[in-house]
């Protein structure tokens, strides 16, 4: 084997190590927002001061989303999936005042649109819904002001919005 022969060996099996690493820092960051968003699953009844709800995945929650959509949309539209609100972490109600939530380790602005947007849909046929983002850290600094420009309430580590106090405080 030639000396151009090797470096073009080293260089291909450098590129190949690099992918490997970048595919498993990806699953690993995958699996650890999984976990997140489950502890958070599970803590919901305490974040949000009591009320119910869970994933739209939960037969209770699906048939309440069914309710609040049930004949109120153009049935020849189909929702994009940034705009729909069964594609939710989690929706949350205490009495007639709804959340719904968007789950993420480090919170970014697509988080925080996916968040209005689904609750804009809810909003369309006449549900009382506060959109709202958890996570551990704002992605970038500019994600909190975002969220507030974009009406999104948050709790991002352990601050939460005044908005989101709001929600806390309904019976």
């Amino acid at each position: 084997m030639t000396t151009e022969e090797l470096k073009t060996t080293t260089e291909e099996l450098k590129t190949t190590t690099e992918r490997i690493e970048q595919r498993q820092r990806g699953e690993e960051g995958r699996r650890r927002g999984e976990e997140y968003e489950r502890r958070i699953l599970r803590q919901a009844w305490h974040l949000l001061n009591g009320g119910e709800g869970g994933t739209p995945d939960e037969p209770h929650v699906r048939a309440r989303l069914k309710e609040w959509m049930a004949g109120r949309l153009d049935p020849s539209q189909r929702l994009k999936d940034e705009a729909d609100p069964s594609l939710s972490d989690i929706l949350w109600w205490k009495g007639e005042r709804v959340a719904l939530v968007e789950v993420s380790l480090k919170v970014n602005g697509e988080d925080i649109r996916r968040a209005r947007l689904r609750a804009d849909t809810l909003r369309e046929v006449g549900v009382d819904v506060l959109p709202i983002v958890i996570g551990e850290d704002w992605a970038t600094p500019e994600s909190r002001a975002l969220a507030e420009q974009e009406g999104v309430a948050w709790k991002v580590g352990d601050e939460l919005s005044p908005s989101l106090m709001e929600f806390r405080a309904v019976a």
